[in-house]
């Protein structure tokens, strides 16, 4: 994702040095968000959680 990507409707962060792009529908919704990478002994990656949503992913998520 590019800067030109990012929608007038987007809420942006910048954490870490790390930038999250979230659609503000989605957001409001979803609020408040905890992102979390974790590493096992088998498998390594993010995890999101959301409230009542969690979705595990392999370093990258789409919602």
């Amino acid at each position: 994702m590019t800067p030109s990507d990012v929608m007038e409707d987007d809420e942006v962060f910048e954490i870490s040095e790390i930038t999250f792009v979230v659609e503000r529908k989605l957001w409001k919704r979803i609020c408040p968000v905890k992102i979390d990478y974790q590493v096992k002994l088998h498998e390594r990656g993010f995890v999101i959680t959301s409230g009542s949503i969690q979705v595990p992913g392999e370093g990258t998520c789409n919602i």
